[in-house]
C-alpha cells in the first residue's frame, strides 16, 4: 500500500466530494496507482483565500466516465476512510512548521511546495514523515492540541534548530522517543512488553503543556513508552503509576472496569521495571511521576 495526495485546485467551484472519485485527463496517471493505495485530498476552491484538508480516502476501483467528466474521464473510485464532518481549514505557517523540509525551488512556503505542485496528484509517494504530519490532523481533539503546542513553540525565543527539535519531538518523530527508550532502556511498552513499534507512543509524565521548559519536553525522564490504548488512559489520568517499596505499581481509577482492563492486557498493582534507569534519571521521574499522580488523585477522588 502508497499513500499519496490529490489537489482538488481553484480550477474547481465545487468543494471536493469523494463520490465523484478523482480524475485525470491522460489515462497513464490512474494506472500509475494501485486498489488499496491511500490518497489525502487537499482542496483550495476558485475565490478561496484558504486551504482545506478533505480527509483520507482509499482507491477502491478505477473507471472511466466520459459522459459526467469530459475533461477528467480517466478516474479512480473513492472510499471515505476518515469521515470527517466537514473538511478541516489549514493554517499554512502551522502546516509548514511541521512537514519536514521540502526541496522544491519554488517561491512558496513549505505547505505549498509540498502539496500544490502542478500534476503530483496520486504521482508521487508521500515518504512517513508526511504522511505523519497529515495522520496527526484527523485525530480530533488531540489535533486541536498538538496545534496549540506548536504555534506556542513558535512563540518561543528559540534558534530555528531548535524549534525544529521541538515541533518534531511533539509530533512523536524524533529526539523524545528516542531518550524515552536510552533512558529506560529498552524500546517495549512498560506495561505489556509489547514491542511492535507502530503501536508504541512515547508519553508525557508530566504533559507537554505543563513543562517548564524544552529541557523537560523533551528529558527521556519524563516518559514512558506506551501502547496507544495505554497511553489514552495515561494522558487522561484514568491510570497511573505510585511508588511502592523499590519500584512503581500500576493504579487504575475507580472510574474503570476492572474487567474490561483485564482483556486490554492491564492488570492493577503490576510493577514497572525501572531497574536499567541510573540514579539520576530515577530522581527526575520520581518527580514527574509525582507531578501526575497529584493530578490523579485530584480527579480520582472518591
Amino acid at each position: 500500500m502508497n499513500y499519496y495526495f490529490a489537489y482538488h485546485s481553484n480550477e474547481n467551484s465545487e468543494p471536493f466530494d469523494f463520490k465523484g472519485g478523482y480524475g485525470f485527463s491522460e489515462s497513464t496517471k490512474v494506472e500509475k496507482v494501485n486498489i488499496g493505495d491511500v490518497v489525502y485530498v487537499i482542496q483550495k476552491l476558485k475565490g478561496w483565500s484558504h486551504f482545506e484538508f478533505c480527509g483520507k480516502f482509499k482507491i477502491v476501483g478505477k473507471y472511466e466516465d466520459t459522459l459526467n467528466f469530459k475533461n477528467r474521464p480517466y478516474r479512480v473510485k473513492l472510499e471515505d476512510l476518515s469521515k470527517l464532518d466537514e473538511a478541516l481549514e489549514i493554517d499554512e505557517n502551522v502546516w509548514s512548521d511541521l512537514l519536514p523540509k521540502s526541496t522544491y525551488k519554488y517561491q512558496w512556503n513549505n505547505f505549498q511546495k509540498h502539496f500544490c505542485k502542478q500534476g503530483s496528484s496520486l504521482q508521487r509517494q508521500l515518504d512517513k514523515e508526511v504522511v505523519n504530519v497529515l495522520e496527526s490532523f484527523l485525530h480530533g481533539s488531540e489535533h486541536d492540541t498538538i496545534t496549540s503546542d506548536i504555534s506556542s513553540i513558535n512563540d518561543i525565543d528559540l534558534s530555528s534548530t531548535e524549534k525544529d527539535i521541538l515541533i518534531k519531538s511533539r509530533l512523536g518523530q524524533g529526539k523524545f522517543k528516542s531518550n524515552v527508550k536510552r533512558v529506560w532502556g529498552t524500546s517495549s511498552c512498560v506495561v505489556t512488553l509489547c514491542d511492535i513499534q507502530e503501536l508504541l507512543i512515547a508519553s508525557h509524565i508530566k504533559a507537554w503543556s505543563d513543562c517548564s521548559n524544552s529541557e523537560e519536553r523533551l528529558d527521556g525522564a519524563n516518559g514512558l513508552l506506551l501502547c496507544a490504548h495505554i497511553d489514552k488512559l495515561f494522558d487522561n489520568h484514568l491510570i497511573t503509576f505510585k511508588p511502592k517499596s523499590q519500584g512503581y505499581t500500576l493504579t487504575v481509577s475507580t472510574k474503570l472496569n476492572i474487567r474490561d482492563l483485564k482483556g486490554l492486557g492491564i492488570h492493577e498493582g503490576e510493577t514497572v521495571d525501572f531497574t536499567h534507569m541510573s540514579f539520576e534519571n530515577k530522581a527526575r521521574f520520581s518527580n514527574y511521576m509525582e507531578h501526575h499522580n497529584k493530578i490523579f488523585d485530584s480527579k480520582n477522588v472518591i
